[in-house]
């Protein structure tokens, strides 16, 4: 077996325990009362108040850096957004997920721990 296998076997089953690890340890945290209000409030899963704000000014940063990089500065905003992949790490409720999904992302990840 060649060590590149080897490796990428033991990587493997760390994934798997990792993953496993702390899908046992999400069973058994209580829920934040004190958030899922907040999120209810907000009508989003925000940290502050103003991050809509906030995303939309890296979003306008995030859609400059796409046009360039598409070399086409007429771009349709779906058609750059709809196959772009994103990754929300520490997503909480997933509202800053749901407000990108809105904007037009559709490849959307997200995780918390």
């Amino acid at each position: 077996m060649s060590s590149k296998l080897k490796l990428f076997l033991i990587l493997i089953v760390l994934l798997a325990f990792v993953i496993y690890w702390g899908y046992s340890k999400m069973q058994h945290a209580p829920i934040n009362q004190s958030r899922l209000l907040l999120t209810k409030i907000r009508e989003g899963d925000y940290a502050h108040a103003g991050d809509r704000a906030a995303i939309d000014m890296v979003l306008a940063r995030v859609t400059y850096y796409l046009q360039q990089k598409s070399g086409n500065k007429g771009s349709s905003l779906e058609s750059l957004y709809k196959n772009t992949k994103t990754l929300d790490v520490g997503c909480g409720f997933g509202g800053t997920a749901d407000y990108l999904y809105a904007k037009g992302f559709h490849n959307i990840w997200g995780f918390d721990i």
